[in-house]
């Protein structure tokens, strides 16, 4: 009588039929996307629709690490950027905060009877401060995102608020449905439109970077294919606000229709989600945060402007 095989001799699941792809990093170029495809068999028709979910490994992002260039391409004049600086000079809250990270001084060294104190902003710099100790490990008693969000509360429009609740939004795909939540989202008062995502962690972005960088996808895949082009303002692009630890990023997300195609129904599969990321903007450098906030005040101009657009 032939011995029935243990339970420890049956095979599980191949990587494959798990969502996995052996070796697999995300490509940064599609040329690299070529090269993968042909090192990797399994995936030479392998798409959104086709790769076991859950992960939808058929997203693609691009990323970049170099300064920003705003001007125009993503609908940033330079009157608009003109405009968001002013606004930002005209307060001295403001200056005082920048004046604050410059020196490199805690919140904690003065008081409110001090003519350093930067008012409305203390608490942005105090979050700031907790975010990271002195030996650079991120506090766990802090929200990773509350610096990002008390940042961006004093510098958008009164037409606009950030929800900083986990703003949810769902895809469908052909044969399956995904969720992704957000840590928070800028959105209209009047219709509850979302302008622009915010994700935080607590972790540096530069190292094992891959996951965060697909759950980010993931949720601009669900939020585009929830709005739909009213939420790509900047220009026809989206906009998500990474943060991880002490350093903001802007990542950009064109609309695209093939795309959107591709998320419904399977066709146009060589459309792609390409995500181009511009940052660090350091809590720790003033500089840095003075462009952010010029950057931040000149989003929420241009999403005041679109909230009566159907």
């Amino acid at each position: 009588m032939m011995a029935q095989p243990t339970s420890q001799s049956k095979r599980g699941p191949s990587a494959f039929q798990s969502g996995k792809i052996e070796g697999f990093k995300i490509p940064k170029t599609y040329d690299e996307w070529l090269q993968l495809v042909g090192r990797k068999a399994e995936l030479k028709h392998a798409t959104i629709h086709t790769i076991p979910p859950p992960p939808p490994n058929g997203l693609r992002q691009l990323r970049k690490r170099h300064t920003l260039n705003t001007q125009c391409f993503y609908g940033f004049s330079p009157a608009v950027l003109t405009a968001a600086s002013d606004a930002l000079g005209g307060s001295i809250e403001w200056s005082r905060y920048l004046q604050l990270i410059q020196a490199s001084t805690s919140i904690d060294r003065i008081n409110e009877n001090d003519p350093t104190w930067p008012g409305a902003f203390a608490a942005v710099k105090r979050l700031q401060e907790q975010t990271t100790n002195v030996g650079g490990v991120s506090d766990a008693s802090s929200h990773p995102a509350a610096d990002t969000r008390s940042t961006l509360t004093h510098v958008i429009g009164s037409e606009l608020e950030w929800v900083f609740n986990r703003i949810h939004f769902s895809c469908q795909l052909q044969a399956t449905r995904f969720n992704a939540f957000t840590d928070g989202a800028l959105r209209s008062k009047q219709n509850q439109r979302v302008f622009a995502i915010l994700e935080a962690k607590k972790r540096s972005r530069g190292k094992d970077s891959d996951p965060i960088i697909m759950q980010e996808a993931c949720q601009v895949a669900a939020w585009s294919s929830s709005s739909g082009r009213a939420g790509a303002c900047f220009n026809d692009h989206f906009l998500l606000i990474p943060q991880n630890r002490d350093a903001l990023f802007l990542t950009f997300v064109p609309f695209v229709q093939e795309y959107q195609n591709h998320l419904r129904n399977g066709a146009n599969a060589g459309g792609f989600l390409v995500m181009k990321t511009f940052g660090p903007f350091r809590t720790t450098m003033s500089n840095e945060m003075a462009e952010f906030g010029i950057i931040i005040a000149a989003a929420g101009q241009i999403a005041s402007s679109a909230i009566s657009d159907v």
